[in-house]
């Protein structure tokens, strides 16, 4: 009971981003779909991944996992992960053998800084995530760079409002990075 009440002290912020984001997808999504996401929201807490969020249904953003998580969100249904680390960033560098050794999908598209966040880049993960099969793990070492990121491919690629990019990044996990989401998008 203890360590449940420590990850939901731990995750309550991200938990607060999510629901923003929920009630983005409210006016137009359907009903099941809010389930499906609430529901992902309740397996993640499960899991203890760190800086986790499920900012759209099907698709989990998260910061570093280790091998045992990676294993536990294979059992739970995911079967692409995308890595936005450099592979000489410290735990990591495993996910493509492991991927490989338990038949999901693994790609790793580097971000090494903010200038490395731009419209290029969000198209590169508009095609990886059009690539892979779902549900699918985004991930970075804090969910910074994934906010950051699918902020951008919000706005350049789906069309998003610079303030409905800006809120899916916060959702997302963008923190540090948010004032190059907001150049990005014009905010």
């Amino acid at each position: 009971m203890k360590r449940l009440q420590k990850h939901l002290q731990r995750i309550a912020p991200t938990l607060g981003a999510c629901l923003v984001a929920a009630s983005l997808l409210a006016c137009s999504t359907p009903s099941a779909t809010r389930a499906e996401t609430r529901a992902e929201l309740e397996a993640v807490a499960e899991l203890d991944i760190p800086y986790a969020s499920v900012p759209v249904p099907g698709l989990l953003c998260a910061g570093q996992i280790d091998e045992a998580q990676f294993d536990a969100l294979v059992r739970a249904g995911y079967r692409s992960f995308v890595n936005l680390r450099l592979s000489s960033e410290p735990g990591t560098g495993w996910e493509g053998a492991r991927a490989g050794s338990l038949g999901v999908e693994y790609a790793n598209l580097p971000i090494a800084n903010a200038g490395e966040i731009s419209e290029a880049k969000a198209h590169d993960l508009a095609r990886l995530l059009d690539a892979v099969r779902g549900p699918t793990v985004l991930y970075c070492g804090s969910s910074n760079r994934v906010g950051a990121l699918l902020g951008a491919k919000a706005f350049y690629v789906d069309g998003a409002s610079p303030e409905e990019a800006l809120e899916l990044g916060r959702a997302a996990g963008v923190t540090r990075l948010e004032s190059r989401l907001k150049e990005l998008v014009g905010l």
